[in-house]
């Protein structure tokens, strides 16, 4: 019983403990069903611990009782056990009593006869005496008469032993009687007690049982609740890794805003230089269309110049031919040169002589000559007069662009080798 107090205590002084822990629940909302479940078994908690106490105290009740009825009981049958030892010390005496009784009786008997066979013997001494001598018999008699006086006087001495005995056994008698009564009441007594201690032991068995059946239950709330706690210190420490969880969160997510607002920085100078980038692509763009356009164009009008080129190359072969065909005739230029040379200076010096004396007889007039596909124009003089301009022309085929200077330039065709333009005046030419 004192192991079951000391565990009860030992189990309810963690009360306090439970109390802060449900203080630590209430704090956080999100454990609102186990502090009520907490709650409910820290009440039953509670309701048992009273239940206990009030048994404790109706057990302390009864076996109070019992030990008071335990000590009467005790008393009665240590008075019982005295008055049986009185009883039997008293049976004892009177037996001893009854047993001097019978033998002072049996002596007395014993001694009646004596006496009567004395007084027979004394009847007949008498009756013998009366037949012998005086002194003789006086002798006898006188001892018969001392015997028959001490056996009287013993027998005198052993009625009043027996007297004290009957008055002594007939107070035995009475006492006995006395104690056998107060012995029946104290048997009742004791049956009465004995009844009593064994409803008061049913009752305590009945407790005991029901005690033994809270102490299983206090138990069981004992395990729940220490299971309980071990599963409320799990949720905090759940709770204590959720919270540096939280916290590490928290400053992820402060690290995340932080970089967040520097992406939407740089998302936003990205934007603007993706804006910028948009403009310059749109600008490439309709530059690409304008390149692709010129391009296309190009790519025409490369196609043209391949052609040209086709053509010109087919021209280049020709005029290679031509050229071979050129040079030959070159050559009998240059030979010709030679000559045209010395009647050049023989018109230079005639020409000259002219124009000293006969300087309005000529005139200017251009003269397109064509050296291969570009066109020259010449100024030359010209006579106003037909003999001198047959004399000129004369060597008009012979020139050639080695010859003369030009003063413009424009794409003739290969065929024309020169051309004149008359000039005002010149219709005669």
């Amino acid at each position: 019983m004192e192991e079951t107090e000391f565990v009860g205590e030992d189990s309810f002084e963690s009360l306090g403990e439970f109390q802060v822990v449900l203080s630590e629940l209430a704090s956080d909302k999100s454990l609102d069903r186990i502090r009520v479940e907490y709650e409910k078994l820290i009440h039953a908690l509670k309701k048992s611990r009273d239940n206990e106490k009030r048994l404790m105290s109706k057990c302390r009740e009864l076996n109070a009782e019992i030990v008071s009825t335990s000590t009467k009981v005790a008393a009665a049958l240590k008075l019982s056990q005295e008055d049986e030892t009185t009883i039997t010390s008293l049976k004892r005496e009177l037996d001893k009593a009854w047993k001097m009784v019978d033998a002072a009786h049996d002596k007395e008997r014993k001694d009646m006869e004596t006496i009567k066979n004395l007084k027979e013997d004394v009847s007949k001494l008498t009756k013998a005496a009366e037949q012998q001598t005086g002194q003789q018999l006086d002798q006898e008699r006188m001892n018969l008469i001392k015997m028959i006086e001490e056996m009287t006087q013993e027998r005198d001495q052993l009625m009043t032993t027996v007297e004290d005995l009957r008055e002594k056994l007939n107070k035995a008698t009475v006492i006995q009687q006395e104690i056998e009564n107060e012995k029946e009441t104290a048997v009742q007594s004791i049956s009465k007690l004995q009844q009593e201690l064994q409803v008061q032991q049913n009752e305590i068995s009945r407790e005991m049982r029901l005690r033994e059946k809270l102490d299983k239950e206090i138990q069981q709330l004992h395990t729940d609740m220490e299971a309980k706690m071990a599963e409320i210190k799990a949720l905090n420490m759940q709770r204590q890794k959720a919270k540096e969880e939280q916290q590490r969160l928290e400053q992820q997510l402060k690290d995340l805003k932080i970089l967040h607002e520097r992406s939407t920085k740089e998302l936003e100078q990205i934007q603007v230089k993706g804006t910028k980038l948009q403009q310059e692509c749109d600008h490439l763009s309709s530059a690409k269309e304008q390149l692709s356009v010129e391009n296309h164009q190009r790519t025409n009008e490369l196609k043209i110049r391949e052609e040209e080129l086709s053509q010109m190359r087919q021209e280049v072969s020709k005029q290679a031919k031509m050229r071979e065909g050129i040079q030959k005739k070159l050559h009998q230029m240059e030979d010709q040169r030679a000559e045209l040379d010395v009647q050049r200076e023989t018109l230079k010096a005639q020409i000259a002589g002219l124009e000293k004396g006969n300087f309005q007889a000529w005139s200017l007039v251009p003269v397109t000559l064509c050296s291969g596909s570009k066109p020259s124009v010449w100024i030359l003089p010209q006579p106003k007069y037909s003999s001198l301009r047959r004399n000129l022309f004369w060597i008009k085929p012979q020139l050639t662009a080695q010859d003369l200077h030009p003063q413009a330039s424009e794409p003739c065709s290969p065929s024309t080798n020169y051309s004149t333009e008359s000039s005002p005046g010149n219709s005669d030419f």
